[in-house]
C-alpha cells in the first residue's frame, strides 16, 4: 500500500513538473513593465511575475509579441496567458484575470487649451485601446508605436490620447522627446494582471488562487502607492475576489 502510494505521489510529481515547464506567458515591450536589453527581458512586470513564480516553484517562459497575436494565442490555448492586461469584457470570454501586478494611473495627454475627444491616439492593441472600444464613442486612430503619438498631437491629427503616466514619463526620458508643450490631466486608475486562459485553469488547479496569494509579498515600484491609492487597489481586488466567489 505504501510503495502504491509513493508511486501515484512520484506520478503526479512528473506530471506537474512537465505541466510546469509548458507555461508559455505572452506579453509585448511597455516600458518600465516590459523592456528588452538585448536579449533578455526586464521590467517591473517581469520582476513580479519572476518573485511570484520562485515562490511557487513553477517553470515559466516569456515570449514577446504584437498585443493583439498574444490575446489570440491564449484565445486558441497556445499559451497560459498574457500579461499586463486590464479588465477586457471580451477577453473575459476566454480567461481570467489575476489579482493586480501594476496599477497603472492612465492620463490624457494633449496640446489645445482644453482637453478635446473628438479624435483619440492610443497603441494598437493596448490595454487604452481595449478600454477605449468598449467605452468610448470617439474616433479612435491606432498606431504601433509611442512616438507616433508624440507626432500626431503636436501635428493635431488627433486631439488627446490616452497613456500611463510610467509609460509617457519613460518615452520622455529614452526618447528625449520635447514634451514642453503637451499638457496633461489625470483620467483613471487600472490595475492590470495576468490574464489566464481558463484551458489553463482548467486543468490547473488551484494555480489562479496560489498565484494571487503570492503577489503582495512580491510587490515592487509596479504598485507605488499613497495610502489613498492603496485603498482604491484594495476595493478593486476585493471586488475580483467577490466576483470571483459568487460564480
Amino acid at each position: 500500500m505504501k510503495n502504491a502510494a509513493l508511486c501515484v505521489f512520484a506520478i503526479l510529481a512528473f506530471v506537474s513538473k512537465v505541466f510546469a515547464n509548458e507555461i508559455t506567458l505572452y506579453t509585448n515591450i511597455s516600458p518600465p513593465y516590459q523592456e528588452k536589453k538585448g536579449d533578455e527581458v526586464t521590467g517591473l512586470s517581469i520582476d513580479m511575475l519572476k518573485c511570484v513564480f520562485d515562490k511557487l516553484d513553477l517553470d515559466y517562459k516569456v515570449s514577446i509579441t504584437p498585443w493583439l497575436r498574444a490575446k489570440i494565442n491564449v484565445r486558441d490555448g497556445l499559451g497560459a496567458g498574457y500579461f499586463t492586461a486590464g479588465l477586457s469584457k471580451e477577453t473575459e470570454e476566454y480567461a481570467t484575470l489575476s489579482a493586480p501586478l501594476a496599477l497603472e494611473k492612465w492620463y490624457w495627454y494633449f496640446t489645445d487649451t482644453q482637453l478635446k475627444k473628438d479624435k483619440i491616439g492610443v497603441i494598437r492593441g493596448s490595454t487604452q485601446d481595449e478600454w477605449l472600444a468598449e467605452n468610448s464613442t470617439s474616433e479612435i486612430i491606432q498606431v504601433n508605436k509611442f512616438n507616433q503619438l508624440f507626432q500626431m498631437v503636436k501635428s493635431n491629427r488627433v486631439n488627446a490620447f490616452l497613456s500611463d503616466q510610467k509609460t509617457f514619463d519613460n518615452q520622455i526620458k529614452l526618447s528625449q522627446i520635447d514634451a514642453s508643450k503637451i499638457k496633461s490631466k489625470f483620467f483613471k486608475y487600472t490595475p492590470l494582471g495576468v490574464y489566464f486562459s481558463n484551458k489553463f485553469l482548467d486543468s490547473s488547479t488551484n494555480v489562479l488562487n496560489e498565484f494571487n496569494k503570492a503577489i503582495p509579498d512580491c510587490r515592487t515600484e509596479a504598485i507605488s502607492l499613497s495610502e489613498q491609492e492603496k485603498q482604491i487597489i484594495h476595493n478593486i481586488a476585493k471586488s475580483q475576489v467577490m466576483t470571483w466567489l459568487n460564480h
